[in-house]
C-alpha cells in the first residue's frame, strides 16, 4: 500500500521563491541576504519547516515585492488570510477586473474574527 505524501499548503509560494531566485541567477543565501533574513531561516521556509507568517511585516512586504505580487496575494498564498476574508471591489479601469478588498477596515473579517495586529496596520495604511 502506498503512503499518501503530505503536501505543503504553501508550496506555490515556495515554488515562486525558488523561481524568482533562479531567474535572478542567485542562490537562496543571496535571496535571504537581499530580504534581510538569515540563510538558515530562508532554507527552513522553503523546506516547509517554518511558515512565512513568522516573518515580520516588513520582511513579508519585502518578500512580496521580491516575488512581484501584492500584499493581498501574498497573504492569501501564505495562508495568513483566506479568500473569504475578501470581497470584490470596484472594477479596475485597466482590465475590467475587480480588485480585492478587505471586508472590514476596522480590523475584522466578514465573520467578525479579529485580524492579527500586523494586518490591521497594513490594511489601515492601504498597503494591499
Amino acid at each position: 500500500m502506498k503512503r499518501k505524501q503530505k503536501t505543503n499548503p504553501y508550496q506555490n509560494l515556495i515554488n515562486m521563491i525558488h523561481a524568482a531566485t533562479k531567474l535572478r541567477g542567485w542562490n537562496l543565501a543571496e535571496t535571504a541576504k537581499t530580504l534581510g533574513i538569515s540563510h538558515v531561516y530562508m532554507t527552513s521556509i522553503t523546506s516547509g519547516a517554518r511558515t512565512i507568517s513568522g516573518l515580520s511585516l516588513d520582511k513579508q512586504r519585502a518578500l512580496a515585492m521580491f516575488l512581484g505580487i501584492s500584499m493581498a496575494e501574498f497573504f492569501l498564498m501564505a495562508g495568513i488570510l483566506r479568500p473569504e476574508d475578501f470581497v470584490t471591489g470596484k472594477p479596475s479601469r485597466s482590465a475590467g477586473n475587480h480588485e480585492l478588498c478587505l471586508h472590514d477596515h476596522a480590523g475584522h473579517d466578514r465573520h467578525g474574527r479579529a485580524l492579527p495586529e500586523n494586518l490591521k496596520a497594513t490594511f489601515a495604511q492601504g498597503v494591499y
